[in-house]
Parts: C-alpha cells; sequence; structure tokens
C-alpha cells in the first residue's frame, strides 16, 4: 500500500510480482507435498498387498 500511496507504480508492480510469485511457489510446494503424499501411500499400500497375499505373488511370478 506504501507504493500506492505515494505513487510509485514500478515499485509497486515489481513488489506484487515478488508476492505473486512466492504464493504461487507455496502453492506448487503442497500440491506436490500433497501428489508425493498419494503417491507414497500408493506404493506402501501395493506391496503390503503384494506380501500379503500369496496368489498375488505367485501370479506374478508366472508372467
Amino acid at each position: 500500500m506504501y507504493y500506492f500511496v505515494m505513487q510509485e507504480e514500478k515499485l509497486l508492480s515489481e513488489y506484487s510480482k515478488k508476492v505473486i510469485f512466492e504464493a504461487a511457489c507455496i502453492a506448487l510446494g503442497i500440491i506436490l507435498a500433497a501428489w508425493l503424499a498419494k503417491f507414497a501411500s500408493s506404493v506402501w499400500r501395493f506391496f503390503l498387498t503384494v506380501e500379503g497375499s500369496g496368489e498375488a505373488r505367485e501370479g506374478r511370478r508366472r508372467t
């Protein structure tokens, strides 16, 4: 707001770009963290299923 009140458009636009860039980085980090957690959970569930049932393991060896 300071730059807006003082009518310094160039500084206001630079500051706004930095703020938007930081917000985009935070959003991307949240999206990647959620995807990684889901991926890790899926891998964990897959290995529990394969080790838990002998049929699934045997079926994979024959193919």
